[in-house]
This record gives structure tokens, C-alpha cells and sequence, in this order.
């Protein structure tokens, strides 16, 4: 039995900053376009649904469906958008992620004597697919949570008038939150990943046992 003792390996940060940044510039444009998509249907169509209904021209679309279908066709153009960006941002991170935790792993051996050469395995690369498929997942849910919360602002906003001073207002915090969760996830996966691939070598080079102080 060896008694290794070795520096801790923590999650790089850089990764970890990547990922939020890749995350908020996809919200931030999805954001953008569906203030402007409302800006431009919501006020003609709030101030229908309060004209009297014999106001209304007979051969237009329900100003009530033009605004479910603004919010709809948002939806699938962004859900699209998120689903195609998902793998390419979860492979990138994971495959980052992967080689500054090896890294910081071998390095942190090499300063206690050990000199390793980390090789792909099957089990490296379940754990690889593993953090890659629950990341995919991850983005690809918040444009639907936006959605939800946005779709409830939309129509408090045309129970108003279409009050669009006050619709912005809640667009940003809902962009705020939706940005603030995609922190949480970058940090939360970053964690996660970097968590799987050290218990992966570790197992590997025979360490059954640890102690973190």
C-alpha cells in the first residue's frame, strides 16, 4: 500500500468561463429577438383584443392567435438554434474541460514523485459521453424555460393594453435569470466534469482511498 500525498486538483475556471460566455451569447441573441418580434406584433394586437368585436376586420387572424403565433414561431427558431449549438458547445467543453483536469492531475503527481502518461479508456470515454449527453440536455431546456416565463409576461402585458415600457422591464429580468442560470450550469458542469474524469484516472492508476484537507 502507497501513501501518495498530492496537491488538490480544482476545476479550471477558464473552461468554466468559456462555457457561460458561449451560453449568454446564445440568450442574449435569442433575447434580442424576441423583444423585437413582440415590439412589433404585441401593440396592434393588444389594441385589437380591446376594440369592441364588431371593430374588428372579419378576414384578419384572432390578434390573440397572432400573438401566440409570434411567440411560437420564436420558440421553434430558437429551440432549433439551442438544440444545433448544444453538441457542439458540450463537446467543446467537455473535451476542455477533460485536458486541463488531466493536466492539473498529472501535474499534481509529478510533483509528488509519479510520472504519468493518461491514454484514452473505455472507461475515460463512457465518462467522456456521459458529461457531454447531460450537457446537451442542459442547453437545450433553457430556451423552453424562457419561454414559459416570458409567455406569462406577454399576456399580463396585453391584459394591459399591450404595455410594452413594462413588458421590457420584465423581458430584461427574465434575460437576467435565464443568464444567472446559465452561470449555475457553467459551474455546476465545470464541477461535475472535472469530478468525473479525475475519480476515472484515479480508478485507473489504483487509488482506492483519498483524503481532501
Amino acid at each position: 500500500r502507497i501513501v501518495l500525498r498530492m496537491r488538490a486538483v480544482h476545476p479550471n475556471s477558464g473552461v468554466q468561463s468559456w462555457y457561460h460566455q458561449q451560453l449568454e451569447q446564445l440568450i442574449a441573441e435569442a433575447h434580442l429577438d424576441l423583444s423585437l418580434q413582440l415590439s412589433l406584433t404585441l401593440p396592434t394586437a393588444a389594441a385589437e383584443i380591446h376594440k369592441p368585436p364588431i371593430a374588428r376586420p372579419a378576414f384578419d387572424a384572432s390578434p390573440t392567435s397572432r400573438i401566440e403565433r409570434a411567440l411560437k414561431s420564436w420558440g421553434d427558431k430558437w429551440q432549433t438554434r439551442f438544440d444545433k449549438a448544444s453538441e457542439r458547445i458540450a463537446r467543446t467543453f467537455t473535451s476542455r474541460n477533460f485536458t486541463a483536469a488531466q493536466e492539473s492531475m498529472r501535474a499534481a503527481l509529478a510533483s509528488a514523485g509519479f510520472t504519468i502518461k493518461f491514454k484514452p479508456t473505455r472507461a475515460s470515454m463512457q465518462a467522456f459521453k456521459s458529461v457531454v449527453a447531460e450537457n446537451v440536455g442542459l442547453i437545450k431546456s433553457i430556451p423552453q424555460q424562457y419561454l414559459t416565463a416570458v409567455r406569462s409576461s406577454v399576456w399580463q402585458s396585453v391584459q394591459r393594453g399591450g404595455d410594452m415600457a413594462t413588458l421590457s422591464k420584465r423581458l430584461q429580468e427574465h434575460f437576467g435569470s435565464t443568464v444567472n442560470r446559465a452561470a449555475l450550469i457553467a459551474r455546476d458542469q465545470n464541477a461535475k466534469a472535472k469530478a468525473a474524469i479525475e475519480s476515472t484516472r484515479r480508478k485507473q492508476l489504483g487509488i482506492t482511498q483519498a483524503i481532501w484537507q
